[in-house]
């Protein structure tokens, strides 16, 4: 079994992390000339299945041009 401990600095009550659910993550750059900022999609299998990429990449294309600092 997968195992991580997260340390949150002072103040923080991390634990151990355990062997979550199978997930596909897409991060995007808020625009392609500039290096600085992006975000991330991330999709979550319920099925114990690993995520479809093409799920992720409909969503992306979905959501991505909504966003207001996100120019396509």
């Amino acid at each position: 079994m997968a195992r991580a401990e997260i340390n949150l600095g002072s103040g923080g009550s991390g634990g151990p992390v355990e062997q979550g659910p199978l997930a596909r993550t897409l991060s995007v750059a808020l625009d392609g000339k500039d290096p600085g900022g992006y975000y991330e999609i991330t999709v979550w299998s319920t099925s114990g299945a690993l995520p479809d990429d093409s799920v992720l990449l409909g969503i992306a294309e979905k959501v991505l041009p909504t966003l207001p600092e996100r120019t396509v």
